[in-house]
C-alpha cells in the first residue's frame, strides 16, 4: 500500500515522518549514529511523539547494522520507559537482516518485555506498518 506521509524532520542521520495511513510516527535511521548524536536523534523522536500525542511508533533501523552497547543500554533503561510514559502503546522495530542486528534486537526485546506496551520486531517495513495499523 502506498504511504501517505509527511516528513516532519530531515536530519543528517535520521528522518521523522507522520504516516497518515496507519496513524503512526515513522522514524528512520539513515546513517549509523552513536553517543551524543544517537541520543539527540532518539530524543528528537521522543519530542515528536509528545508533540503529536502519538501512540504508535515505527522505528526503522534496517539501514544500519547495530547500535553500540552503551546506546542500547540507555535505550532500555531510560529512553524506552520515557517513550511509554509519554503515551506510546504500540512500537514496531524494523531491523537490519544481519545476524548481529537480529541478536541485538532479541536481547533488547527480552529486557523490555515487562513494560506495558505492544511490540513487534521484523525485518519488513510493510509488515510493521500493517501490524501497527491493527494494534
Amino acid at each position: 500500500w502506498n504511504m501517505a506521509s509527511q516528513t516532519a524532520v530531515e536530519a543528517e542521520r535520521y528522518r521523522i515522518e507522520w504516516d497518515e495511513d496507519v496513524s503512526a510516527v515513522l522514524y528512520t535511521w539513515t546513517e549509523f549514529a552513536s553517543g551524543a548524536e544517537f541520543r539527540e536523534g532518539a530524543n528528537a523522536l521522543l519530542d515528536y511523539v509528545v508533540d503529536r500525542g502519538a501512540e504508535r511508533v515505527i522505528v526503522d533501523t534496517s539501514g544500519i547494522e547495530a547500535h553500540d552497547d552503551a546506546d542500547q543500554k540507555w535505550l532500555q533503561e531510560e529512553w524506552t520507559p520515557d517513550l511509554i510514559d509519554e503515551g506510546a502503546t504500540t512500537v514496531a522495530m524494523v531491523r537490519n537482516e544481519s545476524v548481529i542486528s537480529k541478536m541485538d534486537m532479541e536481547a533488547f526485546m527480552e529486557e523490555m518485555e515487562d513494560l506495558p506496551y505492544d511490540a513487534l520486531v521484523t525485518d519488513d517495513l510493510e509488515e510493521a506498518r500493517e501490524w501497527v495499523a491493527e494494534n
